[in-house]
């Protein structure tokens, strides 16, 4: 088990941490899993999550269409998908992939509309056993939460179900490999995620080791944390504890090759 737990009692505010090993299927970290916390833009792979188990009941094609679409200018469509920006057309997998990448709130809001609502989206996840989760259209609301244990199961269903179905997951796992908030000591191959934050929160979500050889899936957040406006401290603080979780990965890797 990765032990956290005196680390993290040393931080200004609260944190939570999961950690999960696709080897063993266990978990190697737990620390506060039923933290309930703001998901910010995390909750747009919640509703990637969604559309996918529509595509994989036959509700939805990722062939589909979406007219009238237009990307959220304060965000970074326009830096990783250039060739997108005058496409006012989009099929459904690709508007996935563009609001995971780019944490697009106007592009989600497309999508969400297009599939019936937020409250369809809730009442899905809800059925899908997911009931820690109440997503909205601004991504800053309060009323925007669920936990940190629902999150890292949610990001398990999507691992699996790459490796059996990628055709209808490929457009989320494309997303968080194309994420830019990338990680200073972490070599970004082995790095597929996505990041939320408001000022007081931080949160990050992810696949973290070689995609194809055991990765790690992991859940780190901070709530009610020093102002991330002012200061990068809590910011440091969970790229201490991911990089932690990465050398834990590198060693389990030295370990199962050495057994070969």
């Amino acid at each position: 088990m990765i032990n956290v737990k005196n680390i993290l009692e040393e931080y200004k505010g609260e944190y939570g941490a999961v950690v999960y090993c696709t080897k063993t299927n266990n978990l190697i970290c737990s620390y506060h899993p039923d933290f309930i916390i703001p998901l910010a833009s995390v909750g747009k792979v919640l509703v990637g999550y969604v559309v996918a188990k529509y595509i994989e009941e036959g509700v939805l094609s990722w062939n589909s269409i979406i007219n009238h679409v237009s990307f959220d200018s304060k965000e970074d469509s326009h830096i990783i998908y250039p060739h997108l920006q005058k496409r006012t057309s989009l099929p459904l997998s690709t508007m996935i992939e563009v609001m995971i990448a780019c944490h697009d709130n106007v592009i989600a809001n497309h999508i969400v509309s297009y599939i019936g609502g937020w409250e369809k989206v809730n009442n899905k996840l809800w059925d899908e056993n997911f009931s820690s989760f109440n997503l909205t259209k601004n991504p800053q609301d309060t009323q925007n939460y669920g936990s940190i244990n629902d999150l890292l199961y949610i990001l398990i269903k999507i691992y699996d179900g790459y490796q059996t179905q990628p055709e209808i997951f490929i457009p989320l796992i494309t997303g968080m490999v194309r994420q830019q908030d990338a990680h200073r000591q972490i070599p970004k191959q082995y790095l597929a995620h996505m990041t939320g934050g408001l000022h007081d929160l931080i949160l990050d979500i992810g696949i973290l080791g070689h995609f194809s050889k055991n990765p790690y899936i992991f859940v780190i957040a901070g709530n009610n944390v020093p102002n991330r406006l002012k200061n990068s401290e809590s910011d440091n603080n969970v790229a201490n504890i991911l990089f932690d979780v990465y050398r834990e990965w590198r060693k389990s890797m030295v370990h199962h090759n050495a057994n070969i």
